[in-house]
């Protein structure tokens, strides 16, 4: 005895099919959220990860933060280069903060590494920037000497409102001001009276990188991390660069 065995009609695929592209259009926009906050997420681990080396940092140097370079230019708290040039080699272990972090090396942000960035340092600072002038160089003046920078970096006890004084964050800029058609890796997170108010206006250049679906990490003094919203976006490439703050307040130890 034969057995009939009863097929799909079309109209039942294409019902099926339907379905099927309903769900997934519900369904992907949950996923890359879900996507963007776990990177997030990892990369508020390596902000406190920073955080904790600076502590010992200080530990070690009489409640000095580290400084954000040599005055040669060639060692950064990320590490060390081996000359000028953007190609020359980077020795990720002689960094002012580098034995204090696990590994030897920054963590690096898994949202910057998927961006259109140009390494200028072979990707050593891991997509994060740091106060350079308020706390890792020498905050004396509204614009520093740059015949004299970096300066002295901040101590502890300077630093009059640790939870409010922003010490890493989010980071790139552009590669060329003039064009700005790609980002490149960026290590000095310049205050705004920096970039407000240049010589010449076009080198206004924001550096926080609002890469996480709108908000930047910032990691400040005290060790916290929180998720920040600009104060002003710049419209770049991809729309992700701004300030943080109108003013100078959240990176001014004073």
């Amino acid at each position: 005895m034969k057995r009939h065995l009863k097929a799909f009609t079309l109209i039942e695929l294409l019902v099926v099919i339907s379905i099927i592209s309903i769900l997934s259009a519900l369904l992907l926009p949950a996923l890359t959220r879900a996507r963007i906050a776990a990177r997030s997420v990892n990369c508020k681990s390596n902000l406190r990860q920073i955080g904790m080396a600076v502590e010992m940092f200080k530990t070690d140097h009489h409640d000095f933060y580290p400084r954000v370079c040599d005055n040669a230019f060639l060692t950064f708290w990320w590490g060390k280069r081996a000359g000028y040039g953007k190609d020359a080699a980077v020795d990720f272990s002689a960094g002012y903060l580098s034995k204090y972090m696990p590994g030897g090396r920054i963590g690096m942000c898994p949202q910057f590494a998927m961006g259109r960035v140009e390494l200028v340092a072979a990707g050593a600072t891991s997509g994060y920037a740091y106060n350079s002038y308020y706390i890792g160089g020498s905050g004396d003046e509204i614009l520093p000497d740059w015949s004299n920078w970096p300066g002295m970096p901040a101590k502890g006890g300077q630093v009059a409102r640790p939870s409010q004084t922003i010490m890493f964050a989010d980071s790139a800029t552009v590669n060329d001001i003039t064009k700005p058609s790609r980002l490149r890796e960026n290590w000095l997170l310049d205050p705004p009276s920096l970039n407000y108010n240049p010589p010449a206006p076009y080198l206004r250049q924001a550096v926080v990188h609002f890469r996480h679906g709108g908000f930047a990490n910032v990691l400040f003094c005290d060790g916290h991390v929180v998720s920040m919203t600009p104060h002003e976006l710049w419209a770049v490439l991809d729309g992700t660069l701004g300030w943080l703050g109108a003013d100078d307040e959240l990176y001014d130890r004073r």
